[in-house]
């Protein structure tokens, strides 16, 4: 494709969720820095829900695509998920002809991906994930077809698929630019943020605080997708009767938009996952507030939290790691807190800013499509 100016081109953009979480905003905000730059863009979704909200207000565009996501519920009927797979890749390989340049948002838009290999538009795909085993394999091919140009959001996630592509470090704005203080609550305040699922770390979370003394008040922001309720009232039986008994606070407060309180309150950010992250971006909302983080030493958050810099970090999956590190938080006196506090501003604003990500975005665009 080669275009005179920006404001020629015509966008497709896909994504497999009408949420907030993490990668529904990252996708919101690549929207509005593609939208700053001239282009015209489309959106398509699977659902309304809170993310077709903020999209619609942003001015864009929204069609709905319910079928060809890769979920683990549909995978249960194979064969009724190829066939209606192959029909939405047919329907979106007509759509496709409309536009000048696809933009697919994740590795689980299946059909969205497949219908890339029938076209010859200019077409990116953003990997946000690290699959494993066969898993892995699939979609490493599956991108190879595609054809597309690949933006990978850290480093981990491109070494794991090892293709070429661009790392682009996702950004959030700057919420404060004052250096923090602990709490002067007699219990350390521990926050995790994100979906409840099997692998993000919230049993191992629990079971370490089971086996802490010093009293610690942890809320968890968040719930399950439709389907897997049983995984959040199985965390809140577990922590009423081996949590909540030996002296610590445990809430569980649902989801929200705005976690910007949750952020206030807080001492530590705790990202406890059990398999690597392909990137982290709570950890990095945490440094925006001058919070430091706690993380799993592995995948984009080793990318994101320096241990005793801005956070701490602990071998992946390790309980007696995780809670060494926590047991060690009461022996941070008011002034190292304040240097980690300090720090992830500081590491925030230079490697993972707003403004940083959305001309990142604009950049990849610009460079590949104007010749």
């Amino acid at each position: 494709m080669s275009l005179k100016k920006l404001s020629d081109i015509r966008i497709l953009a896909i994504h497999q969720s009408s949420d907030l979480y993490g990668s529904d905003r990252s996708f919101l905000t690549a929207l509005q820095a593609l939208k700053e730059a001239g282009v015209e863009i489309s959106v398509v979704l699977p659902m309304e829900g809170p993310l077709s909200k903020e999209i619609e207000d942003s001015g864009f565009n929204i069609c709905y695509q319910e079928s060809g996501y890769l979920r683990k519920s549909i995978l249960k009927n194979p064969i009724e998920f190829m066939f209606s797979s192959i029909k939405t890749a047919y329907n979106y390989n007509k759509k496709y002809k409309d536009f000048d340049l696809i933009y697919i948002n994740t590795v689980v838009c299946f059909s969205a991906m497949l219908a890339l290999i029938f076209t010859k538009k200019q077409k990116y795909i953003h990997v946000r994930e690290i699959p494993t085993g066969f898993l892995m394999i699939f979609f490493r091919l599956l991108l190879k077809m595609t054809g597309a140009k690949l933006i990978f959001n850290s480093i981990a996630t491109q070494s794991a698929f090892k293709l070429k592509g661009e790392v682009v470090y996702n950004g959030v704005k700057g919420q404060t630019s004052v250096v923090n203080v602990r709490s002067n609550d007699f219990k350390l305040r521990l926050l995790i943020v994100g979906r409840i699922n099997s692998w993000k770390g919230h049993a191992l979370l629990l079971e370490a605080l089971s086996n802490i003394e010093n009293p610690v008040h942890l809320k968890i922001v968040g719930n399950t997708i439709a389907g897997q309720e049983n995984i959040e009232k199985e965390l809140i039986e577990y922590a009423k009767d081996n949590v909540e008994t030996k002296g610590h606070n445990i809430e569980f407060c649902g989801f929200t938009e705005n976690v910007s309180e949750y952020y206030k309150w807080c001492d530590y950010l705790v990202v406890p996952s059990i398999h690597p992250e392909p990137f982290g971006r709570v950890a990095i909302e945490a440094l925006s507030f001058g919070k430091p983080v706690i993380g799993s030493d592995a995948g984009g958050l080793a990318e994101i939290v320096k241990n005793n810099i801005n956070g701490h970090t602990f071998e992946i999956g390790s309980m007696n790691a995780l809670i060494k590190v926590i047991e060690n938080l009461e022996n941070i006196d008011s002034k190292k807190y304040k240097e980690l506090s300090g720090k992830s501003l500081e590491i925030f604003k230079i490697n993972f800013s707003e403004s940083k990500y959305r001309s990142s975005m604009k950049s990849i665009i610009k460079n590949n499509c104007l010749h």
